[in-house]
């Protein structure tokens, strides 16, 4: 019975087991930081400007949990000013991965010219 018993106990746990992501929508303006890293832990990437911090968040989601979620929470003064999904962190690491496309393809163009003129001074 004991061992039924704490099986249910087991079960009902990770039964209601919350995640980071979905504690977000728990956030509230005017949360102080403490309250916002006891309920979603700590940001991926901070950043402050102008008297205001910002946190950034990434979660992956889906069945194999391969999207990306980009979320931030703003504070001002040590309270949350604004929160929600993170257009611009989506967009900056977007033109981070383009970026870095196109250093490797301009690599792969001079690994190319490089073995060219290799071959044309081996042929002299």
């Amino acid at each position: 019975m004991k061992v039924f018993i704490f099986l249910l106990v087991v079960l009902f746990s990770f039964g209601c087991a919350t995640t980071q992501i979905d504690n977000f929508e728990k956030i509230k303006t005017g949360m102080d930081k403490d309250d916002v890293l006891s309920l979603i832990g700590s940001p991926k990437r901070t950043e402050r400007a102008t008297g205001i911090e910002k946190w950034s968040y990434t979660y992956y989601t889906g069945d194999d949990e391969k999207i990306e979620t980009f979320k931030f929470v703003k504070f001002a003064n040590g309270k949350v000013t604004e929160f929600g999904y993170d257009t611009e962190e989506q967009e900056r690491l977007e033109d981070l991965k383009k970026s870095a496309l196109k250093k490797d393809a301009l690599r792969k163009k001079k690994n190319q010219i490089n073995k060219k003129l290799n071959e044309a001074y081996k042929k002299e």
